[in-house]
């Protein structure tokens, strides 16, 4: 696919407009083609270079090259724009303080070059900023002489325990990537690899021993590495006590600006975690702690936890009963404009489960015709693993509706999906359950025969109601529904009672 387009059906339609904006704030031309470029790869239709020259009335394929040049310049400064005024983390007033101290001490005025140079180094230790804060005490030790504040030893001493921070957090960065290698090779090759003995050994190698830890931002870094094996294993019901033992010891009373986006993200996976073990109302519960924190919305990170909290409170109602306040809250908060196309994906596929549930099926069907790219592009945007599931309701869907010619068709396309998993063992129930729903569909007779039943329950190998993962019991109880003949939504409610009171 053409790199811009790409770009540019990253960006909301809200975004897009403003984009189109800032193309227009160089009023050279009368006749814009960059700006009919624009509108021209914002379709979903993909055209050929040809029929772009053609659509946009160019003499030649040089010329049509000529404003494709000029459009990628300028989206390019947008986002850099957008992301410089949008980010109220970014290290522009860091960087500015730097450069204007260095400045200063060019010109033979210290005072004001430490001045600006203490203003620098105060926000980037508030910021976490470990890379920048070692070019400010290079600096700093470089005109230690023209001031009297500090001893040289005391700016060798913070250059160096900020070195030892440089290093911790590099090494981190290479033990995710090694993890996340390791991960993927296990998605390729469908072998089980232990993942939290190849996370022990890197930790290891790179000199990294938990117990010392003490940084919010590393902790954060540690969590997110081990909820990488956690997710890759499904193993959620060991993860929860851990992660919750970490938020109270280390970000609960942690009220400093700079540590909010870390304690957001925090609340958020543990709040996704006492979902997928079933603890729906406490869930809910570390998701209002999520609510009363003082976030602003203007940086992409923040908005992605909005958005995906959201979508978890709407999954926890739904499954304690109340399915209206569920599609009340993403039918309120769903809007094309303002978000990723991961989020507003996830919100439409979420939204028309919940309607499936209520039987309006017409109102789920209505919401598929928004999947309107090609499977290839869900799977590349979205995950493969997005795109099975998506497909699995969709066969659902059409068998309620009758339309088993529909079935069959998504269900090869299913079966092409299930080859790019190859033999993994991490997907051998999902298998299972998908030859067991493929016999169903495609023979209505089984659905009452007591032989299906048995096979049914002989194939579906279930953990511990504890350990079981939420989503494989909410496919199942379609097909139990179906069973025994009674309603999904009751029949999912019913597998997933809990006592969990808080």
């Amino acid at each position: 696919m053409d790199n811009i387009k790409i770009i540019i059906q990253s960006l909301s339609s809200k975004e897009v407009g403003e984009f189109k904006n800032f193309l227009k704030r160089h009023k050279t031309f009368n006749e814009r083609k960059d700006i009919k470029l624009v509108e021209l790869l914002s379709d979903e239709q993909d055209y050929e270079p040809m029929q772009l020259v053609k659509l946009l009335g160019t003499k030649n394929l040089n010329a049509y090259h000529t404003i494709r040049k000029r459009l990628f310049i300028g989206l390019s400064e947008f986002i850099v724009t957008k992301l410089s005024r949008e980010d109220d983390e970014g290290n522009y007033k860091i960087i500015s303080a730097y450069h204007l101290s260095n400045y200063m001490f060019q010109i033979d005025l210290p005072e004001l070059g430490w001045k600006f140079l203490s203003s620098s180094e105060k926000m980037a230790q508030e910021k976490n900023e470990f890379g920048l804060l070692n070019i400010i005490y290079l600096l700093q030790i470089k005109h230690f002489a023209l001031q009297n504040k500090y001893l040289l030893e005391e700016l060798i001493s913070k250059y160096k325990t900020n070195k030892e921070n440089i290093q911790t957090e590099e090494n981190l960065i290479l033990v995710k990537s090694i993890v996340l290698k390791e991960l993927d090779k296990a998605k390729k090759k469908g072998v089980t690899i232990h993942f939290d003995k190849i996370i022990e050994a890197i930790l290891k190698d790179y000199h990294i021993d938990l117990m010392t830890i003490n940084h919010q931002k590393f902790i954060f870094n540690m969590i997110e590495i081990i909820r990488l094996n956690i997710v890759a294993q499904k193993h959620y019901f060991d993860f929860e006590p851990f992660i919750i033992s970490q938020y109270h010891t280390y970000f609960k009373n942690d009220f400093t600006k700079v540590n909010l986006p870390y304690k957001a993200s925090l609340l958020y996976m543990i709040a996704q975690t006492l979902y997928r073990n079933k603890k729906f109302k406490w869930s809910l519960f570390y998701l209002s702690e999520l609510d009363e924190l003082p976030l602003g919305l203007s940086s992409k990170l923040l908005k992605k936890i909005h958005f995906k909290r959201i979508q978890l409170k709407a999954a926890n109602e739904v499954l304690l009963g109340r399915i209206n306040v569920a599609i009340e809250l993403l039918e309120k908060h769903v809007d094309r404009k303002v978000i990723s196309n991961e989020d507003y994906y996830n919100h439409v596929i979420n939204l028309g489960v919940y309607y499936f549930l209520q039987n309006d099926y017409k109102k789920s069907l209505k919401l598929l015709f928004k999947f309107n790219h090609s499977d290839n592009w869900y799977r590349k945007i979205m995950g493969l693993e997005w795109l099975l599931k998506r497909q699995v309701m969709e066969v659902i869907l059409f068998y309620e509706l009758n339309e088993i010619e529909l079935c069959e068709s998504r269900i090869k396309s299913i079966e092409r999906s299930l080859k790019l998993f190859g033999e993994n063992e991490y997907y051998k129930r999902a298998f299972n359950f998908i030859h067991l729903l493929k016999d169903f569909v495609l023979n209505v007779a089984k659905s009452k025969d007591d032989d299906f039943n048995t096979k049914v329950e002989n194939n579906i190998q279930w953990l511990p109601f504890e350990k079981e993962d939420v989503q494989n019991v909410a496919f199942y109880a379609w097909l139990k529904s179906k069973m025994l003949g009674g309603d999904y939504y009751k029949t999912l409610l019913e597998l997933l009672a809990t006592d969990d009171d808080l």
